[in-house]
């Protein structure tokens, strides 16, 4: 699953309700989590699977960027996170819970709701938690499903709101991140823009003045940059590394290439042989 170091063993509990569509409700559940992030790093939680990710923070402290905004998360508050939306998170260290719910049941509960909570009752939160993960082991259905519905109501009905942080500085930050996530893509500068919730004008002009390239700038160092390593580490033809670096041809690649560094990429892989 998402947010765990290598090595950690992550066991799933997946269950369809009983005398229901598949469609209507659906439930993965995990319980205590660790997650070690480098506060220089947002790790994205959408996922090719539909519903929502619910993550109850019970150590530590973390930051999530969704919908355009930068929130803060400690102890004891609860993240909500549409899957098929863009959502970063950052954190030293947190330990959390999950649950993973889908289906029609969900989808409307979640209509145009927050996705931040600050719990009034850690104990009921806790309690509801403890409660989904046991009946997700025994399988439990009617017991997980009941539980996940009340907590779902507990957060929609009772929350404090979380704090905000508006930083341009974490915002560049996640907008590099998806750059150098994507390089490989046919990017497009509106792309990166729209998911900060930007004007493409003043998404460059903020992006310059914290890094001092351009966005699409600091895209072609990132091709650069793993084309120089597969003509170091590989024997790809530039062909072959063009297309994989998120060029549109083999021309514009060599000329981009040359511009950045000087040399052809084949004059810098015999250089780098010869080193």
């Amino acid at each position: 699953m998402i947010l765990v170091e290598d090595g950690m063993t992550i066991i799933d509990y997946s269950v369809f309700l009983q005398n229901m569509s598949d469609t209507s409700f659906f439930i993965t559940c995990n319980e205590h989590v660790e997650a070690k992030i480098s506060k220089q790093h947002f790790i994205s939680l959408k996922q090719k699977i539909n519903g929502y990710l619910v993550l109850y923070i019970k150590e530590g402290q973390g930051t999530a960027f969704a919908n355009g905004e930068m929130v803060g998360l400690k102890k004891h508050d609860v993240l909500i996170v549409n899957l098929q939306k863009d959502c970063y998170v950052t954190s030293d260290s947190w330990l959390f819970e999950y649950i993973h719910l889908s289906g029609n049941v969900v989808e409307k509960l979640m209509q145009d709701k927050p996705y931040c909570f600050s719990i009034n009752d850690p104990v009921k939160m806790s309690q509801y938690f403890d409660s989904i993960l046991l009946a997700s082991k025994t399988n439990n259905i009617i017991l997980q499903t009941a539980n996940s519905l009340l907590l779902l109501d507990e957060l929609l009905q009772n929350h404090k709101n979380t704090y905000n942080i508006k930083s341009h500085q974490y915002s560049i930050r996640i907008a590099q991140e998806y750059l150098e996530q994507n390089y490989m893509k046919a990017l497009q500068i509106d792309d990166v823009a729209d998911l900060l919730h930007f004007s493409k004008f003043h998404f460059i002009r903020l992006f310059k003045s914290q890094t001092g390239k351009t966005p699409y700038q600091y895209l072609l160092e990132v091709r650069v940059n793993q084309a120089k390593y597969l003509l170091k580490k590989t024997t790809l033809q530039a062909k072959e590394i063009s297309r994989n670096c998120g060029y549109n041809s083999e021309i514009n690649f060599t000329t981009s290439f040359k511009k950045n560094t000087g040399l052809t990429p084949l004059e810098y892989r015999r250089k780098e042989v010869v080193e």
